[in-house]
């Protein structure tokens, strides 16, 4: 159950990544704000993943 949650978050946090891409900030606010997000959005992925895998 947890895991969708962290799906979700993950995609929500790619998307605003990308929308950060687009929107009219100047670049330095624009590239950090993308790599915060989409930092967060590939660890709450990654977690997601993890809780998936089998146990040994």
């Amino acid at each position: 159950m947890i895991s969708k949650w962290l799906f979700s978050g993950a995609f929500l946090f790619e998307l605003s990544s990308w929308a950060s891409v687009f929107a009219d900030l100047p670049f330095g606010q624009a590239l950090a704000l993308y790599l915060f997000a989409h930092g967060l959005g590939s660890a709450l992925l990654c977690v997601g993943v993890w809780l998936l895998l089998p146990r040994r």
